[in-house]
This record gives C-alpha cells, structure tokens and sequence, in this order.
C-alpha cells in the first residue's frame, strides 16, 4: 500500500515532519532499519521546472526499501510514500510477502501518524479521518 494525502491549507516544516516519521517507526520496535535520504528529481517539464528537487527519507530494512515524501505545494502539505521490491512480489515466498507487507504498512502508518503530530503541534485541524485506524480503512477502499 502507498499514502497519498493532500492537507489544504497548512504550512508544515518538512524537516519536522521527517523527523516525526523516524520516532513513529522507531516506536514500532522494527529491527535492522536504515534511514538515508533519496533526492527526488523532476526529470521533465510535466509541471515543475526541470530539475526542481525534493528530500525523500528513505527507510531501509533488509533489501527493501520505502520512501516518505513531504512537500509544500502551494498552500497545500502533500504526504505520499512509495514502496520499492528488491525480489519479485510473485516469486517471494509467503512468509516474504507477509514480512515486506507489514513493513511497507509499518511506515505507513507512521507517516499518517506523523503527520496527525504534524498538525496537532501546529494547532492546525486534524481531517476527518486522519486517525491511523480510520486512514488504513480508507486507504484500502480507495486502492
């Protein structure tokens, strides 16, 4: 699974934010997790200038490895991660699949959790919804 969520109206400080991820997955109790960063590059003129860049925190445990990207886009806060397989999903083994799922859902959650300790602690309005057993929920009906 991937979050994609869009907060209308709030700053929010990204490095802030990234540091909120870090102490949500960490809570978590995972062990052998790596944290570095990804360089997000706009490769074309779609609709940022080429060559317009952002951070990624990137999560690393064993070979895989998911992304959590936080960008200001205009007046909205945008939140999205991105899972990358180092095996084919369909030649894992079942127990592969099930581990590789709970982490990619681990970091997640603490992303939707972040975020929520993101707005919380700049008094801004927490969405309908944006509790972590409410999102998942809501993540999984859109998908």
């Amino acid at each position: 699974m991937s979050v994609y969520i869009l907060v209308d109206d709030f700053t929010g400080d990204v490095e802030e934010f990234y540091g909120l991820v870090v102490e949500e997955i960490n809570r978590r109790g995972l062990p052998d997790l790596k944290y570095d960063w990804e360089r997000e590059v706009e490769k074309h003129n779609l609709f940022f200038s080429r060559g317009a860049e952002a951070r990624a925190l990137r999560v690393q445990w064993k070979k895989q490895w998911k992304n959590v990207l936080a960008y200001q886009f205009g007046t909205s806060f945008l939140v999205v991660t991105r899972f990358t397989w180092s095996v084919d999903p369909q030649k894992a083994g079942f127990l592969h699949h099930a581990m590789t799922s709970a982490f990619s859902e681990i970091v997640d959650r603490a992303a939707r959790s972040a975020l929520r300790r993101h707005l919380e602690a700049k008094n801004a309005a927490v969405p309908a919804g944006m509790e972590p057993e409410n999102v998942f929920f809501q993540a999984a009906e859109a998908a």
